[in-house]
């Protein structure tokens, strides 16, 4: 789920059929985005359909669909078009988030199971890896090119860290007292947001962060919390997770300047 500066919000959903199709909700109306060479069949992992994840200013989105033989690729969606983006030798491409300058944040998955990540910029890629780590997964950029994302110390580890990607430097970023941070988006502004579980804890809560200050929110009436993105208006897209435990409940949240839905 992806949110712009003009309150456009992409997702995805599943039809009764268990079929996914990606949404635009623009000014309060819904559509859908289907690929057309998007086939019903499900993958050996259960995928099937069309995956909308991140949009830009321009209103260019970009996505996944399950295509042939099971293969995922990726695309850009902009003026009723599709685009391909696909990595070579990859079975996986998600492009997950893209800037104003349309320079996109991509996942893939080999044959071999290795999920080298990458910035697409003008036709080149580019790996982006924290150094040292085990796997590493990058999520949203900025409109100044900084990148965020996650990683593990090795494939195995039991704690999950964040990170920054700035002008060719890495920064590890962690909540503090959480086992698993996750940073998820930041504005052009320089706030984060993402999500974090607390020592001892099973249940993540959002974030975000104001001027080296870090606040914990949760969306209303919900046990825990995804923040998935931000715009630089301090609206947030995410989960919240009902406290019966039955699954995610998406909602759109906007959080002022100084204030957060829950603090701790």
């Amino acid at each position: 789920m992806s949110i712009n500066d003009r309150e456009e919000i992409v997702g995805t959903y599943d039809d009764a059929s268990g079929r996914s199709h990606g949404f635009l909700r623009s000014n309060g109306r819904y559509s859908t985005i289907d690929h057309p060479k998007a086939t019903g069949e499900a993958n050996s992992e259960g995928l099937s359909g069309t995956f909308a994840s991140g949009v830009n200013d321009r209103g260019e989105i970009v996505g996944s669909y399950v295509g042939a033989h099971g293969v995922i690729h990726g695309f850009r969606y902009a003026r009723g078009g599709f685009t391909a983006v696909d990595v070579a030798g990859a079975r996986e491409t998600w492009p997950f988030g893209i800037d104003d300058r349309g320079r996109m944040t991509v996942q893939t998955v080999r044959p071999d199971g290795s999920q080298p990540q990458y910035l697409l910029d003008g036709g080149e890629y580019t790996p982006v890896a924290f150094p040292g780590a085990g796997l590493s997964i990058v999520h949203r950029l900025t409109d100044h090119g900084v990148i965020v994302g996650v990683y593990l110390d090795s494939p195995e580890a039991t704690r999950q860290h964040a990170f920054l990607l700035d002008r060719g430097a890495y920064t590890r970023f962690d909540v503090p007292g959480a086992q698993y941070t996750g940073l998820n988006a930041a504005t052009d502004g320089g706030v984060l947001t993402g999500y974090y579980v607390p020592e001892g804890s099973t249940t993540g809560h959002g974030f975000l962060t104001r001027g080296g200050r870090i606040t914990s929110f949760d969306a209303p009436g919900a046990a825990g919390t995804t923040a998935y993105d931000i715009n630089d208006h301090g609206q947030i897209v995410g989960s919240g997770f009902p406290p019966t435990g039955d699954g995610p409940r998406s909602s759109s949240l906007r959080i002022p300047a100084g204030h957060a839905v829950r603090a701790s």
